[in-house]
């Protein structure tokens, strides 16, 4: 099973916050200062916290995440796996009960990067005006 979810970030704002955010998540933005970055780094986090809910209803929230040998970012005490990604004003999350890799950019200069590769798989899709956001 491998679920994305994805939300319209253009509209969050972080001053009002009525959320919490990992630790790993509030590092991050400590280094990123453009507010459209912080939005996505924001509503990616979130989405991950969802899918945390639905999967993994058992552990708290914000999750405490660790990273691994390679510098992956994964949930500690949990088997599910991950990928934050984000573009222009969306962000997404997938995640999978396997390692998985996932990214959400615009179509210009990145697939034909990909075209050749074996076991890659990329999807094309298009999210049509007023479809609801999952935030």
């Amino acid at each position: 099973m491998i679920e994305i979810l994805w939300a319209d970030v253009s509209g969050l704002d972080e001053s009002g916050a009525s959320f919490e955010l990992s630790e790993y998540r509030r590092e991050w933005l400590a280094g990123v200062k453009p507010p459209a970055a912080r939005r996505a780094g924001i509503g990616a986090e979130l989405l991950l916290q969802r899918a945390l809910r639905r999967y993994r209803p058992e552990l708290p929230l914000p999750p405490r995440i660790l990273c691994g040998e390679n510098g992956k970012p994964y949930p500690a005490d949990c088997d599910l796996y991950f990928n934050l990604s984000h573009s222009g004003d969306f962000a997404a999350c997938a995640a999978a009960g396997q390692t998985l890799a996932f990214t959400s950019t615009c179509l210009s200069g990145f697939l034909s990067a990909y075209g050749d590769k074996r076991g890659i798989v990329l999807l094309n899709y298009h999210i049509p005006a007023g479809t609801p956001c999952i935030i």
